[in-house]
């Protein structure tokens, strides 16, 4: 699971700083809820930078392995995830556009561990979580995901700045694809 970890990081540095991948991408993140409701945010070990757990597709696993995959990382057990949004990110300066997958699932068992890229974790209140996000683009659309269960929301997102701690703004507004809301 460590090369897991490894490439899941290696790849986060790579999109997250200047140096953008050349190619779409596609990242899933996963919004792991206990039975309080409340998210996992995880800590990158050597940054100050908050996320929650979330891994680069490549060609090796479908969604559903690599998402198992990476909570068998820390882990815990979980309910199958369940979809809730296809988004698009892009940054003003550059031509790269990735798509964003957001993916909630439950804790349903095992006990928290953290791979050895992760240096703290913490389940918080979603007002508090996205008070402690590193990247806004997260915040709101965790925010958009979480607010409006039953449906899968899409839209789009441009991040401004550099590094860590960029800001972000709505480009197309978020639509439901399909749900409820």
């Amino acid at each position: 699971m460590k090369h897991v970890a490894f490439a899941f990081f290696s790849l986060f540095l790579v999109a997250t700083t200047a140096g953008a991948a050349d190619r779409p991408s596609t990242f899933h993140r996963i919004l792991l809820l206990d039975d309080a409701d409340q998210i996992l945010l995880i800590k990158i070990k050597d940054y100050d930078v908050w996320v929650t757990p979330g891994w680069y597709q490549n060609q090796d696993q479908t969604v559903r392995e690599g998402l198992a995959g990476l909570m068998a990382g820390y882990g815990v057990a979980m309910t199958p995830p369940e979809l809730r949004g296809v988004f698009t990110l892009s940054h003003q300066d550059k031509q790269d556009m990735s798509t964003r997958l957001f993916h909630v699932s439950r804790m349903t068992g095992g006990e928290l561990t953290l791979p050895d890229i992760i240096s703290e974790a913490k389940w918080l209140p979603l007002d508090e979580a996205v008070a402690l996000f590193s990247f806004e683009h997260i915040a709101v659309l965790t925010r958009q995901v979480l607010e409006h269960p039953g449906t899968v929301w899409g839209g789009s997102m441009m991040r401004q700045g550099e590094g860590f701690g960029q800001q972000a703004a709505i480009v197309d507004a978020f639509y439901p694809l399909f749900g409820k809301d």
